[in-house]
């Protein structure tokens, strides 16, 4: 092999060995029967509906007015639509039911014992969320169920990062996990517009909120359990 293929592939090897190395050290710990915690550092409210906007088009002056006028109509209850949102806010905790499910399944997961209280826990699984919601391109266009955040998994003794993963993941909000009021659903049902998403009742935004918790506790403890395969 030539210097210029023996350097690239050693090079490449290095490559290959730093991608693996986080998932490497799961192997050296025995989770089994020691207690894990989670920590979440995540915006106080998820977004909702944030980035939708009216949008001109200058080669089409009328048919942007007609839509535009639509639009507008749409934003009249939007408002309202804002208020629900305020109060289903205050009954469902998003960040905190999140938690608890990643505690619960990623315990599981570890076979470790799931605690409430990290301070003297052996091992802390710590979230921070970058972003997290339910966003639509359009008031017509499917809402979809959004997270982007940062897993890593601490060693509580001495604070060494164990194992850490980026996560993000997008799926759209389907009818099913919110007409039955069950946790987040992967049966498939119809997908809710953002037209039908403003138009819910404050019961059914809270349990869009749930199964928004759910959607992204699961995301993240399965990205758990990939690295532990």
């Amino acid at each position: 092999m030539s210097g210029g293929l023996a350097g690239a592939a050693i090079v490449m090897l290095a490559v290959v060995l730093s991608s693996c190395s986080s998932n490497q050290r799961l192997a050296q710990y025995d989770f089994r029967n020691r207690t894990l915690s989670v920590a979440t550092v995540a915006p106080p409210y998820p977004e909702v509906l944030s980035e939708m906007h009216l949008g001109v088009d200058t080669q089409h002056p009328v048919l942007s007015l007609l839509k535009a006028g639509a639009e507008m109509a749409r934003e009249v209850s939007v408002r309202d639509f804002e208020t629900r949102l305020d109060s289903a806010a205050q009954e469902v905790d998003v960040s905190q039911r999140m938690g608890q499910r990643v505690l619960k399944n990623g315990a599981r997961q570890l076979r470790a014992v799931p605690v409430d209280d990290g301070r003297n826990a052996d091992y802390e699984l710590e979230i921070r969320v970058r972003q997290y919601g339910i966003n639509a391109s359009s008031w017509t266009s499917a809402a979809h169920f959004m997270i982007d955040a940062d897993l890593r998994l601490l060693d509580g003794a001495t604070g060494r990062r164990i194992w850490k993963a980026h996560v993000r993941a997008t799926e759209p909000v389907r009818s099913t996990s919110i007409d039955t009021g069950t946790p987040y659903d992967h049966s498939v049902g119809n997908v809710v517009t953002a037209v039908t998403l403003a138009r819910m009742s404050t019961e059914e935004i809270q349990r869009a909120l749930e199964s928004l918790a759910d959607f992204a506790a699961d995301h993240l403890v399965g990205r758990l359990a990939d690295a532990m395969d």
